[in-house]
C-alpha cells in the first residue's frame, strides 16, 4: 500500500505541475498558475507504469509561494525555485525524487527486476508573456534538464514545451500545452530495456533501449474560480511514446504507446 501511494504521488505530478518545466514531463497545471500564491490538491487517473495500459488512481498536493517575481513551487516529490526577478524570464534549480517501478499490475512486467527510486537535480528556464490587462491571458515557452545523482541510472532527461492560457467565462481560464521529453541512453535503458535474466523471468523478448525522444504530449485544462480564494479545475494529458520507448516489449507487448492522464483539482489562493 505504501509503495502504491508513493507511485501515485509521482505519477500525478506529471499532470498537475505548474506551467514551467519539470524536467521529467511538463504538463499544463491544474493549479491556477496565473496567481502568485496558492495551495491545492488534485486527484485523478494515470498509467500503472510509464508505458502501461492499466490505470491507477490517486492524489497529489501542489502549491506556490512568491516574493515578487521569484517563487518556490512544489508538486508531490518535485520542487523548483525561480530565482529571477523579471516579468518574463524564469530560471532556477529543480529537485525531484523519481519513484521506481515495482509491484505493478501486469504480471510479466512485475517479474522484471525492480527499479529503485532516484534523486534528480537539474534546472529550468522559461519565457512567459502576460497580458497587462488580464493575467489569465498568457503564453510561454520552457525547457529544462535533470540528472540522476543517486546512482540508480546515472543519466539525464530533458524536456521542452509551449503553453497558452486564455480567459474563459468571466472567472475561468482555459489552458493548452504541447511538449516532448528526451531520455539519455542510461535513462531509457533503465526504464525500457529487458536483459537476458529479465527475459527469462518474464517471457518478454530481450531488448536494449537507446537514447532518443521518449514521448510527445498534448494537454488541456480548465480552471474556474468559485470565490475570491477558491478555484476548481479539471484536465487531461495525452502522451504518445516514440522510438525505443514505444518499441520496448514492456510497452509493445504488455502495455500501450498511448498514455492518458486525467484528473480534477481544488486550490486556495492567498
Amino acid at each position: 500500500m505504501l509503495i502504491k501511494t508513493a507511485k501515485t504521488l509521482a505519477a500525478l505530478a506529471s499532470l498537475l505541475l505548474p506551467e514551467t518545466l519539470r524536467a521529467e514531463s511538463d504538463s499544463l497545471s491544474l493549479a491556477p498558475s496565473y496567481l502568485p500564491n496558492y495551495v491545492g490538491i488534485g486527484v485523478g487517473a494515470y498509467p500503472d507504469y510509464f508505458g502501461s495500459d492499466d490505470q491507477s488512481f490517486g492524489a497529489a498536493p501542489f502549491g506556490r509561494f512568491s516574493w515578487g517575481e521569484r517563487y518556490v513551487a512544489f508538486q508531490a516529490t518535485f520542487v523548483k525555485a525561480n530565482l529571477l526577478q523579471h516579468s518574463n524570464w524564469r530560471a532556477g534549480p529543480t529537485v525531484f525524487w523519481r519513484f521506481g517501478r515495482s509491484d505493478v499490475d501486469d504480471r510479466a512486467v512485475d517479474l522484471l527486476p525492480d527499479i529503485d527510486g532516484s534523486l534528480e537535480l537539474g534546472g529550468f528556464v522559461g519565457y512567459e508573456s502576460v497580458s497587462p490587462g488580464d493575467p489569465r491571458d498568457r503564453w510561454g515557452l520552457s525547457g529544462g534538464i535533470a540528472h540522476d545523482v543517486s546512482g540508480v541510472y546515472n543519466g539525464i532527461t530533458a524536456s521542452a514545451s509551449a503553453s497558452k492560457w486564455i480567459p474563459a467565462t468571466r472567472f475561468g481560464a482555459l489552458g493548452f500545452s504541447l511538449g516532448a521529453t528526451y531520455g539519455s541512453s542510461d535513462f531509457m535503458d533503465s526504464r525500457f530495456s529487458v536483459d537476458a535474466s529479465g527475459a527469462a523471468a518474464s517471457g518478454l523478448d530481450e531488448f536494449t533501449a537507446g537514447s532518443g525522444v521518449r514521448d510527445v504530449r498534448a494537454s488541456i485544462v480548465y480552471i474556474q474560480a468559485i470565490s475570491r480564494e477558491w478555484q476548481i479545475g479539471g484536465g487531461l494529458v495525452y502522451s504518445r511514446l516514440l522510438g525505443d520507448a514505444a518499441d520496448s516489449p514492456i510497452v509493445r507487448d504488455r502495455g500501450s504507446r498511448n498514455q492518458l492522464y486525467y484528473g480534477i483539482g481544488i486550490s486556495r489562493a492567498f
